[in-house]
């Protein structure tokens, strides 16, 4: 699942609820925390205890390249999927994944803080070395 640093603003709460729904489905979820780049002084305080709890998260910025390769080395040879809320980056990152896919992307409004919901198809993509990303 991924969620960004800054815009969106990040919610627990509805980070829960994709892990009840993951856990409930038996998949094994990985929080990819997008955007680091953006991150202020307390926006990370909540990663120790979802850690402590076996929770894998991995903190990128698709804007930077920062974190790529660590997402791409955890996706290979799996099916894997991007889930979560609209303009945390999930397009930005699958476009660093996989460059040739040239995604559409938009900035995050101004006006409510939201994604614009560019990306309105699901789609598999294979990844090189093997697995595939939705």
């Amino acid at each position: 699942m991924t969620f960004s640093f800054g815009k969106p603003a990040f919610n627990v709460r509805l980070l829960d609820r994709f892990l009840v729904i993951a856990e409930h489905q038996g998949v094994q979820p990985i929080i990819v925390m997008n955007k680091c780049d953006l991150a202020g002084p307390n926006d990370g305080d909540w990663i120790p205890t979802y850690e402590a709890i076996g929770y894998e998260i991995l903190q990128a910025s698709a804007v930077r390249g920062v974190g790529i390769e660590a997402v791409r080395a955890r996706l290979a040879g799996k099916i894997s999927a991007f889930v979560g809320p609209s303009g945390v980056g999930k397009s930005s990152l699958l476009n660093e994944l996989l460059p040739e896919l040239d995604l559409d992307v938009a900035e995050v409004s101004n006006h409510h803080g939201k994604g614009r919901h560019t990306t309105r198809v699901a789609s598999l993509f294979p990844l090189a070395g093997g697995g595939f990303l939705a």
